[in-house]
């Protein structure tokens, strides 16, 4: 019963070009696959939000699917943020150096991103990112 309650959910918002994935639970090796096709299921998206305040852990195969995410969106030109950071899960991210490879965006910078989604959707794809390391830098810049 236990194993249930924290099984990784997913609630799939798509605003204009953007979506938001609010995810509960645990990202684990018998999740990370869903996850996956959770966030490439959609298309004509441009941004891809991943809501992680409910998280409750990740383990390395969960860790691994997100930085399979994080690949995909750099080679198909997709924005892909993380948001809402559980502590257990920032502190992971920060134990395994890999926080500063993904772009962590607050509620407020969410928010003028899906704006912009809604408002101005399928305008010229965003600039194609280099395969190196990202740094830690703000969504909306």
């Amino acid at each position: 019963m236990l194993q249930e309650a924290t099984k990784l959910n997913l609630t799939i918002q798509i605003l204009g070009d953007a979506a938001v994935l609010r995810c509960s639970g645990r990202i684990t090796v018998e999740d990370s696959e869903e996850l996956r096709e959770a966030v490439l299921a959609p298309t004509q998206i441009r941004t891809v939000v991943l809501d992680l305040a409910g998280v409750s852990s990740v383990d390395a195969a969960g860790l691994g699917a997100l930085v399979s995410l994080r690949n995909w969106a750099t080679e198909s030109g997709t924005h892909f943020k993380l948001m809402n950071l559980a502590p257990l899960v920032e502190e992971v991210l920060e134990i395994t150096n890999l926080k500063q490879q993904f772009e962590v965006c607050s509620v407020s910078e969410m928010l003028d991103l899906l704006c912009r989604a809604i408002h101005e959707p399928r305008m010229a794809p965003p600039a194609k990112l280099s395969s190196a390391p990202i740094a830690a830098r703000s969504c909306c810049a």
